[in-house]
């Protein structure tokens, strides 16, 4: 069957637009410089060298290109957001990465042709974000068992490498617990944890459905917090979080809330900023839902 043909999007039909590739699609570049065109005639393929490299060429389009395109995973899609201009600039993902759970709420299909065909139908709307000591995500941010699975990503091989699901069975027999006092919209939680996680959109991982109910437009972040348990405990609940049934299950607290302050008896090394390590080294922290940026959905 033949797909229908690529037609322009109205609202950037003008506008010079700032397409950045991951790493993991250099070899993809003349596919995207061949097709992306069809969809905004005033694009800019770009593959930067390096995540300081793509900062330096988002920052130096905060005057000439409306919109800056991620061309990847949630990864490269939250170093494009860490320098946007919210005033000036629309962010927007094309899926071609690994997690994309962003992109599994936009509605885009699994070939990445059509993918490109679909931004044609999409618009600049008001999107949630989140900033974590004024960091900012537009998935997920928190720390605990995210960001001890993720260390065991960056530091593993093969399967472990490149699965978050495996990495977080490897991670779970030696995860480690922290003190600290939540105070939240509506709530106040002291006690021993293994993840404080906020979430704008439903899933983590790669599509483990850990927030059912976040929505990118509520003006909320969805909040959970996992109080420590025994690890068996964990593991058995791992099948209700794959499905998203585990909001009422005993360690876990969640809410959907515009702010969360954290106090920890001891300092957080490292965050996870949308799948990205962090490191952070404080114990105070501030999570905030943020407004004012326009994203492509």
């Amino acid at each position: 069957m033949t797909s229908e043909a690529t037609v322009i999007n109205p609202e950037f039909r003008d506008d010079r637009v700032l397409a950045l590739l991951s790493p993991a699609n250099v070899l993809k570049l003349p596919l995207f410089k061949e097709r992306l065109p069809e969809v905004f005639p005033g694009v800019d393929v770009i593959a930067p060298r390096g995540v300081e490299h793509m900062h330096e060429i988002v920052e130096r389009s905060k005057s000439t290109h409306r919109l800056v395109l991620a061309v990847g995973g949630d990864g490269t899609l939250h170093q494009a957001l860490r320098r946007l201009c919210l005033a000036n600039q629309v962010l927007g993902v094309l899926p071609s990465g690994t997690g994309n759970d962003v992109a599994r709420v936009l509605g885009f299909p699994k070939n990445i042709k059509d993918r490109i065909r679909r931004l044609a139908a999409m618009r600049a709307l008001p999107t949630d974000f989140g900033t974590l000591n004024r960091r900012r995500f537009i998935n997920s941010g928190g720390f605990g068992i995210d960001s001890h699975v993720l260390n065991t990503m960056r530091q593993g091989k093969g399967f472990i490498a490149r699965n978050y699901n495996a990495a977080f069975i490897n991670t779970l027999f030696r995860l480690p617990g922290f003190k600290g006092r939540v105070r939240f919209d509506g709530g106040d939680c002291a006690d021993s944890f293994f993840w404080i996680l906020a979430m704008n959109t439903p899933n983590i991982g790669g599509g483990t459905l850990i927030a059912p109910r976040a929505e990118l437009d509520d003006g909320k972040l969805d909040l959970l917090l996992v109080r420590e348990t025994s690890r068996l405990d964990l593991l058995k609940f791992f099948p209700a979080a794959l499905r998203g049934a585990h909001l009422k299950l005993p360690p876990v607290v969640f809410a959907q809330v515009a702010e969360a302050n954290v106090t920890l008896e001891e300092p957080v090394e490292y965050i996870a900023l949308d799948g990205e390590l962090v490191y952070c080294g404080k114990r105070e922290i501030e999570i905030k839902a943020q407004q004012g940026l326009r994203f492509l959905r």
